[in-house]
């Protein structure tokens, strides 16, 4: 038999390579045609060695992929069939008995499983499987005696896809049994076409327990009803959280059962979190417990931990106003966080960072809209240019500026100001109540140009969001795109660390308030951070001109010459109305 340095050793422009084609009865499993690997050296003699060692390595792996049963296709399919089939016995009891409730709302409980439908098609799309998912396929597993780890990834995946889909037909014919359309409840998914319920739901006596009142159904209904008024971003967090907190508590588990032994070993899940584990592909069909057992995982941070902790607590406190739990579940404390660590979760901008920011191609020119870490001669000031500015000189959050209108930017007591306030026929979040604010417009940012930019907006679509050119991202969210862009132009102009992102220009600004000696509580009003007693309420206490000569105290200790622009005589800043209700400009 041929050494495998032999057999698999190739060399591309003086560099060793190792490289071995997968045999064809394998291709599907392993997904691929071909194994190539570099071996980063141009030495034979170390490339031989490197490339026998990878070889017999690579030939023992393929004997075990050969070992690990395989599922059928119509394996698959008959197991996402049988459980299709329940799923719709399920949806006939339930279309049968609501009806008869008359505290169910049949019109909400209609449109949540058509949402819910939409939510797990874009999960299909992105072949991203939830815990209910991941633990439906586990299940069928077991009832053919095997387990997640002794499939390929791609066969748990076609096993998870199919339960997927099985979830999302099951909803849709539930939602159209609820609203009458029996024209539309036959499976339309090719995988389901000709199935029916198994049974049919008893018409005299009572029924059994309550399928409702289980964690996984308790947690589509207070969602349901709590993500209203969330942002996009809040509605992801809080769904992910629940998943993980039903995956670990057993989801179809009665509310009622949950203790403080199920709290505890919540608790302990997060303490051994891996970071962004939903998002790494060893971790794809691998249940939480398989997950958290990794070793050299780098885990969530403390203040995290917190965080998971007190939105599964904002369900638990639901579920007890709502009468599903007969009081309020005890609190497991999570790990202490000092205050040394909960500052340095982020950190401000240094000198060095924000002078190599805005010296950078974005503000000194670069390539193309597209290019805009390369050098070149091309300055666009859109909403990538113009909003790290403004977050520096006003501490206002990223969500903030991304949904301002043009009709934000307004005028009282000659002070022109952005006014932070949810709006009308728009898609705007504010984070909290404190959050509705007015900031005035620092004098750094007038003579950058920022009012000539709104003046110009104004007079061809005064309607219209200031920024029209940041996109919403695929949850709905105008800061989701915005934010991984900010956080790979950082890192391609030299200018990223591991503590430090856009949110660090709110740590930028409250340092430079604090170095003024701004008033905490003007501090406070213009952060849009709680206030103790009814001066901190929005519209009351400190005047816009106050809140503006303290503003303008703040200084950075950046030369920012080469960004300014001559300001056009009657430029808005200068033609503004004295208007105590504050005009729009």
């Amino acid at each position: 038999m041929p050494k495998p340095a032999l057999t698999y050793l190739i060399r591309r422009g003086g560099i060793y390579w190792f490289r071995m084609a997968v045999p064809l009865d394998l291709v599907g499993r392993v997904g691929r045609r071909e194994i190539k690997v570099s071996l980063r050296t141009s030495s034979l003699a170390v490339a031989r060695l490197r490339c026998q060692n990878l070889g017999s390595a690579m030939l023992q792996l393929i004997a075990r992929v050969r070992l690990m049963p395989e599922l059928s296709q119509k394996t698959i399919q008959d197991l996402a069939r049988r459980y299709f089939e329940h799923q719709l016995s399920s949806t006939e009891e339930l279309a049968h008995l609501l009806p008869q409730d008359p505290k169910v709302d049949i019109a909400f409980e209609a449109q949540d499983s058509m949402e819910e439908a939409e939510r797990l098609k874009a999960n299909l799309a992105q072949r991203s499987y939830d815990a209910i998912t991941r633990g439906v396929a586990v299940e069928a597993l077991t009832s053919e005696g095997l387990a997640p780890k002794d499939l390929s990834l791609e066969n748990f995946d076609q096993l998870c896809a199919s339960i997927l889909r099985a979830r999302i037909e099951a909803h849709r014919i539930y939602a159209a049994k609820l609203q009458g359309s029996y024209d539309q409840i036959a499976p339309r998914d090719p995988l389901f076409v000709g199935l029916s319920s198994a049974t049919m739901p008893g018409l005299q006596g009572e029924p059994e327990e309550p399928t409702e009142n289980s964690v996984e159904s308790l947690i589509q209904k207070f969602l349901g009803l709590k993500s209203v008024g969330w942002a996009p971003k809040t509605r992801l967090d809080n769904r992910r959280v629940l998943d993980l907190f039903a995956e670990v508590v057993d989801g179809n588990r009665s509310i009622e059962a949950i203790g403080k032994e199920q709290l505890r070993a919540f608790r302990d899940v997060l303490l051994r979190l891996p970071k962004n584990y939903t998002k790494r592909k060893e971790s794809a069909g691998q249940s939480i417990h398989t997950i958290i057992k990794a070793e050299g995982n780098d885990l969530i941070q403390k203040p995290t931990i917190t965080k998971y902790l007190t939105r599964t607590y904002a369900f638990l406190d639901w579920c007890t106003d709502e009468g599903y739990l007969p009081s309020k579940l005890p609190r497991m404390k999570g790990p202490a966080v000092s205050s040394v660590e909960a500052r340095d979760a982020r950190y401000s901008f240094s000198k060095g960072q924000l002078q190599a920011l805005f010296s950078s191609p974005l503000y000194a020119g670069c390539k193309s809209a597209v290019r805009r870490s390369v050098k070149g001669e091309q300055v666009i000031r859109d909403g990538k240019y113009w909003i790290p500015l403004i977050a520096l000189y006003s501490g206002m959050r990223m969500g903030e500026i991304v949904q301002l209108l043009i009709s934000d930017i307004k005028s009282d007591d000659g002070v022109t100001y952005v006014e932070v306030a949810r709006g009308e026929g728009e898609q705007k979040q504010i984070k909290t109540a404190t959050s509705l604010r007015r900031v005035p417009i620092h004098k750094t940012l007038t003579e950058l140009g920022l009012l000539d930019y709104i003046a110009d907006s104004r007079s061809n679509r005064p309607k219209e969001r200031l920024f029209e050119d940041v996109k919403p991202g695929a949850n709905g969210d105008f800061s989701h795109n915005l934010s991984k862009w900010f956080g790979r132009y950082l890192q391609d102009v030299g200018a990223k660390t591991p503590k430090t992102t856009f949110h660090s220009f709110r740590h930028n600004f409250k340092d430079a308030l604090v170095a003024a000696s701004v008033p905490e509580s003007h501090a406070r009003l213009l952060m849009g951070h709680a206030h103790d007693g009814v001066h901190g309420l929005y519209g009351t206490g400190i005047p816009i001109k106050l809140l503006d000569a303290e503003l303008q105290k703040i200084n950075y200790p950046l030369d920012l010459s080469h960004l300014m622009v001559a300001v056009t005589d009657g430029a808005p800043g200068d033609a503004a109305s004295g208007s105590a209700e504050g005009t729009v400009l």
